[in-house]
């Protein structure tokens, strides 16, 4: 039945189409695209209409348009021999699309004694016919090994392998399909098994198995089909992946913290305007406080986000997401691309969950841009002032600023952003089968901010690349955060439990005083790109977690120093809460 319904589903949006036409692929992210282009734009002083890059994953023929048109004007582009090394190595990967944003293949001529293999310098393998055929692939390999040391002097030496492919192919600017899979077995560090233990999943991954000796095998893949339904207008989506909400390190909307989920979305740009209406199945928690039936449920979200360049300096989101359970089938109701118009069936009596908010991003000079989120759960207008902290004032706030080029050295760039969520935020009380289907999560996973509810953050990023093929990130991260109660009564801590079964209607701050924990983070790493997209990674992570509870603070501590060989993924990041 739910195959049918994702059928009939990708039916219905494509309905009334006559013509059809290619959509590009998807930008997936190893190559870190999103922090080039958000770069690219502050250094200019302006958004682009193309890209809105608060809405992602991006599209390779948008973010091609957006580059050769950078590089046309470059003499009044702020940029560095760094930054047109990163824009023509992002440019080899949207071949396929030049023909068609007024562009020609910027790796004629390469000298590679090895062709056909990696004629182009990002691709292993690749067939082009502009405008009739393109064809590529891609293999994704990692090892990753870790020295890992806790506060009570135990050492572990951990590894993490994973190895896979990633394929595109194109026919006849009509069809455009993109695939890409990895195989992983991991050591993890001490403070994502502990992540395991509490939540029973594997952050940013769905089924997994767990060896007599600790040891994940799991399975990612993503994968997704893109049509035209109106030529230069609206996209047709379907398939297998993730979605990012926001302009910020950390997304309180949506992020891609979770494992994928099948989806189905529409992409309508008109004028300054970018709106998505993005449908996903996701999985329910299957093994959660003493529930250990069969996951016969099903949880659907029906998500909305409008976007709009009011002014070349400033950008404007609005967004809203309805998480829903039904037992067989998508509640066809919810097909409705109007935003907010489920909200006004909330506020009327629907018990579906609404998670409603809004989005900004400003560039008030060259150089530097700022942005935040506020989102809304649930409030009662009589409560939300009156400071009692009453349980159902259910809200999350951001705000970050970026620095691109700090102080005037090239290539230099900071960002500091703090998140604050309350606590029963994302959570549930909508129960079917025993299961709470309508919380804000996925595979027992945070759908937004990984660490839930009821917490202060504060983390500060930094990027410098003195030259091509060099980088080095660093990261300190503060968080204060309600030690969860680990009981069946919920003090809105942990999303995954029921709102109803509580310690209180009143007297919730964002963050407890006399039961809360504090993190302390700190990591550097240093990449250096071999050949492009195949990196040596080396980096340390030295975090401590310390507890205020009934007088007593004892102080938790953990070293990892790590090193690594990759091609074409994302690095496995350990420090992330």
């Amino acid at each position: 039945m739910i195959r049918k319904s994702l059928l009939l589903l990708g039916g219905l949006l494509c309905a009334g189409s006559v013509r059809v036409d290619a959509q590009s692929a998807p930008v997936m992210g190893y190559m870190e695209e999103d922090r080039l282009l958000d770069r690219l734009e502050s250094l200019n002083g302006a958004f682009s209409d193309d890209l809105h890059l608060s809405a992602r994953p991006l599209y390779q023929k948008d973010v091609a348009r957006y580059l050769l048109q950078l590089k046309s004007n470059i003499y009044d582009a702020a940029v560095t021999n760094v930054d047109m090394y990163n824009i023509n190595k992002l440019l080899y990967t949207q071949a396929e699309w030049l023909h068609e944003v007024g562009g020609t293949s910027v790796y004629q001529g390469t000298a590679n004694p090895v062709r056909p293999l990696y004629n182009n310098p990002t691709q292993l393998l690749e067939y082009n016919r502009p405008g009739k055929f393109y064809f590529s692939i891609n293999p994704k390999l990692g090892v990753q090994y870790l020295y890992d040391r806790q506060e009570d002097k135990s050492e572990e030496s951990r590894m993490h392998l994973a190895a896979g492919f990633e394929l595109k192919t194109t026919v006849s600017d009509i069809l455009n399909l993109y695939v890409e899979y990895t195989y992983n077995s991991e050591d993890p560090a001490f403070i994502f098994r502990q992540y395991e233990q509490q939540y029973q999943a594997v952050p940013g991954a769905g089924r997994y198995s767990r060896s007599n000796d600790g040891v994940w095998s799991y399975n990612l893949w993503r994968g997704q089909a893109d049509l035209k339904v109106l030529k230069d207008h609206m996209n047709l989506s379907i398939g297998y992946g993730k979605h990012f909400i926001g302009d910020g390190y950390r997304s309180l909307m949506l992020s891609d913290f979770s494992e994928a989920a099948w989806f189905a979305g529409l992409q309508t740009r008109v004028w300054k305007l970018k709106y998505q209406n993005i449908y996903t199945l996701y999985q329910p928690q299957s093994i959660y406080m003493g529930y250990t039936g069969a996951t016969q449920e099903y949880k659907f979200a029906t998500t909305h986000h409008l976007s709009t360049n009011l002014f070349r300096w400033l950008n404007v989101g609005l967004f809203e997401s309805v998480i829903f359970g039904r037992q067989d089938r998508y509640e066809f109701g919810y097909l409705n691309p109007v935003i907010f118009y489920r909200s006004v069936e909330r506020a009327m009596g629907s018990p579906d969950k609404i998670l409603i908010g809004i989005n900004a991003k400003a560039i008030p000079v060259k150089s530097v841009n700022m942005y935040g989120q506020f989102i809304l759960n649930e409030f009662s207008a009589s409560e939300f002032f009156s400071s009692n902290g009453y349980w159902a004032n259910k809200w999350g706030a951001q705000l970050g600023i970026k620095y691109y080029d700090a102080f005037s050295v090239p290539n230099l760039d900071l960002q500091l952003e703090g998140n604050a969520v309350r606590p029963f935020t994302y959570t549930s009380n909508v129960k079917m089968g025993g299961q709470i289907l309508t919380n804000y999560s996925h595979y027992n996973q945070a759908l937004a901010h990984p660490l839930g509810a009821a917490f202060r953050e504060l983390v500060f990023n930094m990027r410098y690349q003195p030259v091509r093929r060099l980088k080095i990130d660093g990261r300190a991260m503060l968080v204060q955060q309600t030690i969860d109660n680990g009981s069946a009564v919920s003090n809105g801590v942990n999303i995954l439990r029921n709102y109803d079964q509580r310690t209180a209607n009143y007297g919730f701050k964002i963050v407890d005083p006399d039961n809360s924990r504090q993190v302390m983070l700190f990591n550097l790493n240093i990449g250096y790109e071999l050949r492009m997209n195949t990196y040596i990674d080396i980096g340390a992570t030295y975090r401590s977690e310390s507890y205020t509870s009934l007088g007593m603070i004892p102080a938790f501590n953990t070293l990892n120093v790590y090193a690594g060989l990759r091609m074409n993924l994302k690095r496995r990041d350990y420090a992330v809460f």
